[in-house]
């Protein structure tokens, strides 16, 4: 094995040995954990805020309808009639 392969790899192992034994304690394995966990939370609320929800995006304006449902699955006719009324009331 190379030199560099080797300090790599003894490297590693003693950061993970450094982490096992770090973690050894209960209070501070509690710490870790509660800070992962509302790391993942801000950064989900991040990613999702500023999407639409899929809901909204359906042929009817009106989420959660049964149109919505059915184009949630795949069917276009009840956006090809909401696009047929807007259009008969523009004119």
């Amino acid at each position: 094995m190379g030199v560099k392969k080797w300090l790599v790899a003894s490297a590693v192992a003693g950061a993970v040995s450094g982490a096992v034994i770090w973690l050894n304690d209960e209070s501070r394995r509690a710490r870790v954990s509660k800070v992962v966990k509302d790391s993942y939370h801000k950064v989900s609320d991040k990613v999702t805020s500023g999407e639409p929800k899929q809901d909204e995006q359906l042929g009817n304006p009106v989420p959660k309808s049964e149109d919505s449902k059915m184009v949630g699955e795949g069917a276009l006719y009840s956006v090809q009639r909401y696009n047929e009324e807007q259009q008969l009331n523009n004119k």
